[in-house]
């Protein structure tokens, strides 16, 4: 088993009903939105972005290096594309370019493809399965049982009042109600599971460090970006 999943594959996992075949729990275009914004707080919780201005920001646009994930590193460049070429002088401040897009649109932006995207690193990494079926279908399964007690134990541990949590999984705790995942925790009727939930933002709030109030910022964009997808519909 590898180290511990980050918040975009916990996410993906829980999303996921396997009493259901692995059904998606939540309508795919949603399910994207919040996985984008997942690898947001993925990436704000590795210190590499942060939140300016209601803009995704690079934490040092001198740093190069690569944070080792495909869909981080790539999300990680969109980022860095809003800025012009940083000066020779590390003196002067790198400007952002002209019409760059809010943190709201970058979610949106971001969604696209990331479903199937999360999906190919999981099978690669061995933690899902893929067998074709009838009709060239395609049927994807966990690896095994200990894939989603390792996504989803530490995280009932901390809604159940049973541990602390870090910032990134008080973020996961803000997704998981936000897309109203509940019952993807087992730990009784939604009813029942909200209050351990909200205490995450609450948290957040109380402990107001910039990764904090940047994941609260990224709850709140994914929250205007899926309110954005339910207009859609009904146009």
């Amino acid at each position: 088993m590898p180290g511990d999943f980050c918040v975009r594959d916990r996410l993906f996992l829980l999303a996921h009903d396997e009493d259901r075949g692995f059904r998606p729990r939540i309508h795919l275009r949603t399910l994207g939105v919040g996985l984008s914004g997942a690898v947001l707080i993925d990436l704000v919780a590795a210190g590499r972005i942060h939140v300016a201005g209601n803009k995704a920001a690079i934490t040092d646009l001198y740093d190069h290096r690569q944070v080792g994930d495909p869909i981080d590193d790539h999300a990680l460049a969109t980022v860095r594309a809003s800025y012009l070429p940083p000066p020779a002088s590390h003196t002067l401040p790198p400007a952002v370019r002209p019409g760059s897009p809010s943190l709201r649109d970058l979610i949106t932006r971001m969604a696209a493809g990331i479903y199937e995207r999360t999906l190919g690193g999981l099978v690669a990494a061995g933690l899902v399965t893929h067998t074709r079926i009838r009709l060239g279908r395609s049927r994807y399964q966990p690896a095994d049982q200990t894939v989603l007690v390792h996504a989803g134990g530490a995280l009932r541990d901390v809604v159940a009042g049973r541990s602390g949590a870090d910032e990134a999984t008080d973020g996961l705790c803000a997704l998981i109600r936000l897309l109203r995942l509940h019952d993807a925790l087992y730990l009784g009727d939604p009813s029942q599971v909200d209050p351990g939930l909200a205490q995450a933002s609450v948290r957040l709030q109380t402990h107001a460090t910039q990764p904090c109030t940047d994941i609260l910022a990224i709850v709140a964009a994914i929250d205007a970006a899926i309110g954005d997808i339910t207009v859609a519909v009904y146009r």
